[in-house]
């Protein structure tokens, strides 16, 4: 049963719909029946570890229905909800045969907080589409973001310091645009390739000198959609691999395992651009981390489609539907670095002013 609803629920039906890619979505009265329960398992284990006073913080699009059953249960308890992804638009949302039961879970919630000014007013405006009302719960902007003094300090170690060297010599001097991201069909890794097609084919003179790291993450390969886009993705970095490859030269370094976060900071620190461009994301982290970790002479591309694109403004703003856009960008983004203009606002708010925000508007 768990399975059963996380997977196909939340990882299938759920997903899909709050990224917009409705023909993904594909809705079972049994699936809905074991995110009921899934969601019911949760709020028990929550009481179990309840003393009055206490604050439930529930996180997350598979936990939309148990701020209600806990309100149910504990009328007085204070529940705050953060929804990390993206909220659709009310006539998408409808769509879901659930829509109403979800919101009304979502409303059992004294406090229920989004990335974007988008995303409240898509959830204000299915909260009225399904015929409820907010009532007094409280709902605003509060994206999330990252401990910036932990990433630097990761990149003071030693051995963060001897593994960036050791990768920084797997590229021979080559110029790195670097991607990491999960593999999935809202992250734009195709439409990616065809941009670094692009920037290939207009500017050969780059050719040999510039590699795009691309980290790809498998996850969900129960679903089948997942595993169509893995083989997709394979596809793509062949033929260009192909299409331009030299004996001495591959333009694309293609992996699919996870990286620790010495890995991961090493991995930021001597890549000259970091291309973050989802076709549509909740908010993106990986874009404060890259900013946060290295030097001011590298440069954030970022698609306009990513809830960070909202904050980090001085980042290279981009649609990542329009690949030549996005691969003149890379030209641009090698030669004029940004990230001395994004840092500053990476800073301006971190995790833990995040957190503050939650906790003092639930303790008013």
């Amino acid at each position: 049963m768990l399975v059963q609803a996380h997977e196909s629920f939340n990882n299938s039906t759920l997903w899909a719909l709050f990224h917009y890619f409705i023909d993904y979505v594909n809705f079972k009265r049994s699936d809905w029946e074991a995110y009921v329960k899934y969601n019911e398992l949760f709020a028990k284990e929550a009481l179990k570890h309840y003393k009055k006073g206490d604050v439930v913080f529930c996180n997350d699009f598979q936990l939309l229905l148990v701020p209600r059953m806990l309100r149910n249960l504990v009328p007085d308890i204070k529940v705050s909800y953060f929804h990390h992804i993206t909220f659709p638009a009310s006539d998408i949302f409808e769509r879901l045969p659930v829509a109403k039961e979800l919101i009304d879970g979502l409303l059992g919630a004294d406090y229920i907080g989004f990335h974007t000014k988008g995303h409240v007013k898509s959830f204000e405006r299915s909260v009225h589409r399904v015929g409820l009302e907010l009532g007094d719960t409280i709902v605003e902007t509060n994206p999330i973001s990252i401990d910036p003094q932990y990433w630097e300090n990761l990149l003071k170690l030693p051995e963060t310091k001897k593994i960036a060297r050791w990768m920084k010599s797997c590229f021979s001097r080559k110029k790195i645009i670097l991607a990491t991201e999960r593999l999935d069909f809202t992250k734009g890794i195709k439409e990616r390739i065809q941009a670094y097609d692009h920037l290939l084919t207009n500017h050969p003179e780059l050719r040999g000198d510039v590699a795009l790291v691309q980290v790809a993450v498998h996850s969900r390969l129960n679903v089948p959609i997942y595993q169509t886009i893995g083989k997709e993705v394979d596809e793509a970095v062949g033929r260009l691999n192909g299409k331009y490859g030299r004996l001495d030269w591959n333009p694309i370094y293609y992996t699919n395992r996870g990286f620790n976060h010495q890995e991961l900071a090493a991995l930021y620190s001597i890549s000259e651009v970091g291309c973050v461009t989802p076709l549509i994301d909740g908010l993106n982290l990986v874009s404060k981390e890259y900013t946060i970790s290295g030097s001011d002479d590298r440069s954030l591309i970022l698609s306009k489609f990513a809830g960070a694109a909202d904050e980090l403004t001085e980042a290279y703003i981009v649609n990542p539907f329009d690949t030549e856009e996005v691969g003149e960008t890379m030209f641009r983004a090698l030669n004029e670095p940004n990230a001395s203009k994004v840092k500053p606002q990476v800073l301006t708010n971190t995790i833990y002013d995040w957190a503050d925000k939650v906790i003092d508007t639930l303790l008013i």
